[in-house]
């Protein structure tokens, strides 16, 4: 429910990342990729929960969301680095 708001950011994100081809193409892309992790992920976490218990299903799903948020800040902290080290080279010229 609360990561609906990130929805239209990742649309923007992989059409910027994808720029030669059209938005369609990347945010279909990104929507099939969705439905596919989230079919494994159901998959995965019922089996979790019918072998240990529910408290293991929601951490195996945790730990997903902290690895995805962590790889994000990642490329995000990387875009800011290479954008004030084009604009401090730019400066100098």
């Amino acid at each position: 429910f609360f990561m609906t708001g990130y929805l239209p950011l990742g649309f923007e994100f992989a059409a910027e990342l994808t720029y030669p081809e059209s938005e369609g193409t990347s945010s279909g892309l990104l929507n099939c990729s969705a439905q596919v992790f989230g079919i494994i992920f159901t998959i995965c976490q019922g089996k979790i929960i019918d072998k240990f218990n529910t408290l293991a299903g929601n951490i195996f799903l945790c730990v997903f969301l902290l690895v995805g948020s962590i790889m994000t800040a990642n490329r995000e902290f990387y875009e800011q680095c290479v954008t004030f080290n084009n604009t401090h080279y730019a400066l100098r010229r």
